[in-house]
């Protein structure tokens, strides 16, 4: 049976009844021909030049042009982001409006808009839809992350598990979900969603200055207020399989088991416009470029319409600041090298088209592909994730206050109703109308029923709207929980003969979906949805829909209790299968969301091309998608393994390093920002006191701030100074050591993206490792046991498979191995290598940039220094670097040139020179002079980046307490650069 899709024309044809309402519910013909088409409206879109005001310009057009403003009305406006000018408030800004039209056709409308004074680009404005096709309710496992065999063919996926292994994802990278909206309250989805770092919850003022109010989690871009709630489900299953929270014991996880989620509603019951879908894009590129909120990419499930200037611009312009925007290929079978699909075919350098392949590595039917405009595969079928309620939000009715309340007790006049063949819809069919039931009711006497014949019509669409009794909740506080409720029982064709709930805000001029009811319910079930504040108006409104195909049919339901009244708000936690392009787009939108995690540093570009010169070439996809190839998230990983994150010690994550600074007089700590202009703000963040003593720095949360570890010597309590966006620290409590405990290091054992806490017992010589999670709690995890002549020596990855592993020593024997770590943090020893007499262990880093972390070492008698170089296996093969003369020593190791490879920083003891020895891919050294130190001035190589351009920076202290930089460059030169001058009484804190 083919399955029908309500959109347009559904709610087309439940607007119409509203206009029945002066004929106390007897329509004719006339009316409803003449309503239907007043109610085609049409739009348009007017982007407008600098300066032009657009309430002006709008006024302008009506006055001039004898126009009566009920035959033109001004939709909304809202400012763009420009190439030129940067951001929404700045002076001379280019501005969008919206006119819509009940009376003009589309070519007059457009003629007319192209009148306004300042009008750069017109078009119509016209409607989009999801890009998904909604398969049965069920619940396979995730083959798209791993493919066993059971479904399909086996490594039919993207090569997940192997993934996370390296990496889990990072609240740092925002991922915008333009769509149908997410529910953000979903159990798999709460923790994962973004938070407006510049927005205060529920006090009703906009904080930010963007234009919405309380916009914490995104914006509602169909009634432009800043709640992104899903009525329809398809934005929320889209946003699970991008971020779904992972290791948390409940149903899926996404792409990114840790990720920030912002959403941006513009899809509703029966799609979108154009104009809403551009505010979208707009608002997410604001974000970035006027509110510092680190917007990697939008995911793109919809298309539709065709090609408009003012949406390529609008991506365009996100794409100059560094946002992809990864878009469904189309569901249409269409080659899209031929029949172009947008906005997934618009020529724009940071668009990423993608297909949907099915669990045998196929091209799925449905999908659309283009050897030239679409770029890759990913799963596309039977793809379980996170939905909403079909509708508003879930809610509990206690019914503390009731501001309404319909028992269908007596007779139906208080409803406007109207019947119809699906095929003929303004031919009213009163034998068919909505009737009362006098013999079934969940309370009272009576219920509605669509029939009460055995089995209800096929094909007929029956509407019940309310007419004398708009409803006052404009009394309402908007911090309240209003629950629309209503009790059913029966039976329908599941998903495809449905009963819904409509609600106005406008009293009828306009409708959105609330909730839904389809397939059995035995008995008497209350279906409850939250109203959102919008809805607390005096002129509230209720429609009621119901609808059926020309499939089976059942006996129907009957309703009762249709109630507005007080409650109390749910949480929801279903997942649905859909299968579709848009189901396949957000695989990759959270493969370049984990790319981004694991390297910051990576640019847009570079973030694309990797994510697309890694897929796994698959024979049915040659001459289908540009790369012939499916998404390999593992690839894509292991291609960068080698390459370290370039900003080390960021504090507000804006990728610049920044400078602790501890004053020993009053114990205030401040940081030194880094800027790009190759200074540095302080700014004060924390008063510590003499038992309180910075001891280790890293993500404790994994939200890619710098967290600052404090140990209390009195009370023996471990706590961290959160980072944050703002620079801005938050002591938060961890846990209490005992007297024998002592913190050794962090490092992130079990590869969660969360840096953990190792503890040693000086007593029995035991190693636990806190470990870090996102709420910022501490998990004690036993380690092993060092054994008596055993000294713990550091952590590295010593076999590149992401987590972190402790290098320990006999200093009897001379025997280095390593605990190795797996991701439950259970260790396992491993000889690596026996270091002779005169062989110390310098540091571990991986000098020849393979992904496997080395050991350098240095022979004191003759000078000779060595690179112990590992492998997947973590066995060691011994290189020679260079020989050290007598008065040369190492100060430390940094990536100077910003080739991925260290660089070895000696110091000339005789006559004070500092030179690197530039690393050649991890072979040969290459010694580079980079400057003279003055008098008894102290080097500090922590791979610092002050001014973040990729090249590691040297910072210097001289005895006159002055701190410069010696900034890195391609070729290996530095340059001194004077950042600020330390109290008598500061010193600065190194990692």
């Amino acid at each position: 049976m083919k399955k029908c899709y309500f959109k347009g024309s559904l709610l087309l044809s439940l607007l119409s009844v509203s206009a029945f309402a002066s004929l106390n519910g007897e329509p004719k013909k006339e009316m409803v021909t003449s309503f239907k088409n007043a109610t085609k409206t049409v739009q348009v879109m007017v982007r407008v030049k600098e300066g032009v005001n657009t309430q002006g310009a709008y006024s302008n057009l009506v006055s001039s042009n004898a126009i009566l403003s009920d035959h033109i009305q001004m939709v909304k406006s809202f400012p763009l982001v420009g190439q030129k000018q940067i951001g929404t408030n700045s002076v001379g800004q280019k501005n969008m409006l919206v006119l819509k039209s009940n009376t003009l056709t589309e070519e007059e409308l457009l003629n007319q808009a192209k009148k306004i004074n300042g009008a750069e680009l017109v078009e119509v404005d016209r409607m989009v839809y999801p890009s998904t096709t909604p398969n049965d309710t069920r619940y396979p496992e995730l083959w798209g992350m791993h493919n066993d065999g059971t479904h399909g063919q086996v490594d039919t996926d993207i090569d997940a598990p192997e993934a996370w292994k390296m990496h889990r994802g990072s609240k740092n990278v925002v991922v915008g979900v333009i769509d149908t909206g997410v529910d953000y309250r979903h159990k798999d989805l709460v923790n994962n969603m973004w938070v407006n770092p510049n927005e205060i919850a529920g006090n009703g003022i906009d904080d930010d200055n963007n234009g919405y109010i309380d916009d914490m989690h995104g914006i509602n871009a169909i009634l432009d207020i800043g709640d992104p709630m899903d009525t329809g489900g398809h934005g929320t299953h889209v946003a699970g399989a991008i971020g779904a929270e992972g290791n948390n014991s409940l149903g899926v996880t996404g792409v990114n088991w840790t990720a920030s989620i912002a959403a941006c509603r513009f899809l509703g019951f029966d799609g979108g416009s154009t104009s809403d879908g551009i505010q979208c894009i707009n608002y997410f590129t604001d974000l970035k470029v006027n509110r510092g909120v680190n917007v990697v990419l939008t995911n793109n499930s919809w298309g539709g319409g065709s090609y408009s200037q003012l949406v390529k611009d609008a991506i365009s312009t996100a794409g100059t600041y560094g946002i992809l925007f990864v878009a469904a290929a189309g569901n249409e079978d269409y080659n899209n090298d031929v029949n172009l699909t947008y906005p997934a075919s618009y020529d724009a350098d940071n668009i990423i088209s993608v297909a949907a392949i099915d669990t045998n590595d196929e091209r799925a039917n449905f999908s659309n592909y283009g050897v030239t405009t679409v770029d890759l595969a990913a799963p596309g079928v039977k793809i379980l994730s996170t939905i909403s309620n079909k509708g508003f939000p879930l809610c509990t009715p206690n019914e503390n206050e009731v501001f309404y309340k319909e028992g269908f007790e007596n007779n139906l006049s208080n409803w406007i109703l109207f019947t119809s063949d699906r095929t003929n819809q303004e031919v009213d069919l009163p034998n068919e109308h909505f009737k009362l039931d006098m013999n079934d009711s969940s309370s009272g006497n009576a219920s509605l029923t669509e029939t009460l014949a055995n089995t209800y019509n096929n094909n007929r669409i029956q509407r019940a709207v309310l007419k004398d009794n708009i409803i006052d909740l404009s009394s309402v506080p908007s911090n309240e929980t209003v629950c629309a409720s209503f009790s059913v029982k029966g039976e329908t064709e599941n998903q495809f003969d449905v009963f819904d709930l409509f609600v106005s805000y406008n009293g009828g001029d306009s409708w959105e979906h609330a909730s839904r009811a389809t397939g059995l319910y035995e008995d008497w079930t209350k279906i409850s949805v939250e109203l959102p504040a919008k809805y607390f108006v005096n002129n509230f409104n209720m429609a009621l829909l119901r609808q059926s195909d020309d499939g089976i049919v059942y006996g129907g339901y009957n309703i009762d209790e249709l109630t507005i009244s007080s409650g109390e708000k749910m949480v929801s936690n279903s997942y649905q299968s859909f299968q579709g392009t848009s189901m396949a787009a957000p695989y990759v939108a959270g493969a370049v969301a984990l790319l981004a995690a694991a390297h910051p540093d990576l640019n847009s570009s570079e973030l694309k091309s990797t994510v697309l010169n890694t897929v796994d070439i698959i024979p049915a996809l040659e001459d289908v998608v540009a790369t012939g190839g499916r998404l390999n998230i593992h690839k894509m990983l292991e291609s960068k393994k080698g390459v370290k994150s370039k900003i080390k010690h960021d504090l507000n994550g804006d990728g610049y390093s920044d400078i602790l600074i501890k004053n020993e007089d009053n114990f205030r700590l401040n940081g030194w920002f880094g800027l790009s202009n190759e200074e540095v703000s302080s700014q004060f963040l924390k008063t510590l006191s003499a038992e309180r003593e910075i001891v280790k720095q890293g993500d404790i949360n994994g939200d890619g701030y710098l967290d600052l570890l404090v140990y209390n010597s009195n009370t023996h309590a471990l706590a961290i100074l959160k980072g944050s966006a703002s620079g801005m620290v938050e002591n938060v409590y961890l846990k209490r050591l005992s007297e024998e405990q002592m913190v050794i290091d962090m490092a992130d054992v079990n590869g969660d993206g969360y840096d953990d806490i190792l503890i040693k017992n000086i007593n029995n010589s035991r190693v636990n490792a806190l470990l870090g999670s996102m709420n910022t709690t501490v998990t004690t995890k036993y380690l092993k046991t060092l054994a008596a002549n055993q000294v713990f020596k550091g952590v590295m990855d010593v076999n590149g498979d992401g987590f972190d592993d402790i290098i320990v020593q006999n200093s009897e024997n001379r025997r280095v191995n390593a605990w190795l770590s797996d991701m439950n943090a259970n260790v396992q020893n491993k000889y690596l290598k026996t270091l002779s007499s005169t062989v110390e262990i310098m540091e571990a880093i991986d000098f020849n940039a393979d992904g496997y972390d080395d050991i350098i070492v240095k022979n004191s008698d003759n000078g000779r220094i060595n690179a112990w170089l590992s492998d997947a296996n973590a066995n060691m093969s011994n290189h020679y670097i260079k020989t050290l003369s007598s008065d040369l020593m190492i100060e430390g190791m940094t990536d100077i040139n910003g080739d991925k490879f260290p660089d070895i920083i000696v110091h000339n003891t005789n006559n004070d020179r500092v030179s690197a020895w530039i690393n050649n891919a991890g072979q040969t050294v290459n010694t580079q002079y980079l400057q003279t130190l003055s008098g008894s001035a102290k080097l500090m190589i922590h791979e610092y980046d002050i001014n973040g351009d990729g090249y590691d920076d040297i910072l210097v202290e001289n005895l006159n307490k002055r701190v410069s930089a010696w900034l890195g460059s391609s070729n290996g030169s530095v340059t001194n650069k004077y950042l600020k001058t330390l109290a008598d009484t500061q010193e600065i804190i190194t990692p």
